[in-house]
């Protein structure tokens, strides 16, 4: 299965505390704000650095609407997902966003990124699920205006739960998709299902270790200012300390 197959279908790819039919109920969104208002400050990024600023996102469309509390200029979001496409254009005409939000379908790996458009990207949880690592990171940071910055969550190798999920993933292997999901959905709310789905069988699971990418983002003139979750890059398995995702504060200083 390919990954724009996927999303949308199986799993929504946004394992939040509210999982109901609405997807984009009032409840969600403000769970949503909420979140990235506290990742944000984890960054120093108060409402004045992005009031106005031209912001992108990847993903089902509910963080691109609790961004929208930032007052941005405008909003571009890409989902690889015509499922998710087609659901976040509808709910963005009804609610008439079309001046804030550009929405539209985009493989991060495959199709380029206007150039230096950006002054702040918000991408949590996606970089694992791209086809290609390499060309998704360089497709961003072209993307980034100088100066720009980036929340760049990704899995980390050699933590408890990616390698429970990865056991997961090895025990189902011939179990058919639909099947699996049948079953869940019988005996678990949504929410559950949701997460368990996304981790068991999406088709793209990548991961790198968190020094391997900060050697690549510092070789291409983007810093990173901090971090979340980062014990140290000596260890590569840690079961004891590791969270099972780290995330980069990054900000571009020169052009590539």
């Amino acid at each position: 299965m390919k990954i724009k197959n996927f999303y949308g279908k199986y799993s929504s790819g946004a394992s939040f505390e509210k999982m109901d039919n609405n997807f984009f109920t009032k409840k969600n969104i403000l769970i949503t704000s909420k979140l990235i208002k506290k990742n944000l400050k984890k960054m120093r990024i108060t409402y004045n650095d992005l009031k106005d600023k031209t912001i992108m996102n990847v993903g089902s469309g509910r963080e691109a609407l609790g961004l929208l509390s930032f007052k941005p200029k405008e909003i571009f979001h890409y989902d690889i997902s015509h499922y998710n496409i087609i659901r976040f254009k509808k709910y963005i005409k009804t609610n008439n966003l079309n001046r804030i939000i550009k929405s539209r379908r985009l493989d991060l790996s495959k199709n380029s990124l206007p150039r230096k458009k950006f002054d702040f990207i918000y991408l949590h949880g996606i970089i694992q699920h791209v086809d290609h690592v390499d060309k998704a990171v360089k497709n961003l940071i072209l993307s980034m205006k100088l100066n720009g910055k980036m929340w760049f969550y990704f899995y980390r190798p050699g933590s408890l739960n990616i390698f429970l999920a990865s056991l997961q993933r090895k025990l189902l292997k011939n179990i058919k998709i639909r099947k699996f999901q049948n079953y869940l959905q019988k005996r678990f709310k949504r929410n559950f299902t949701d997460g368990i789905m996304d981790d068991c069988y999406v088709p793209n699971w990548q991961l790198f270790y968190p020094d391997h990418y900060n050697k690549n983002f510092k070789k291409n003139f983007v810093i990173n200012l901090g971090n979340r979750f980062l014990k140290n890059y000596s260890h590569k398995v840690d079961f004891l300390n590791y969270h099972q995702s780290v995330v980069f504060f990054l900000k571009k200083k020169r052009e590539i």
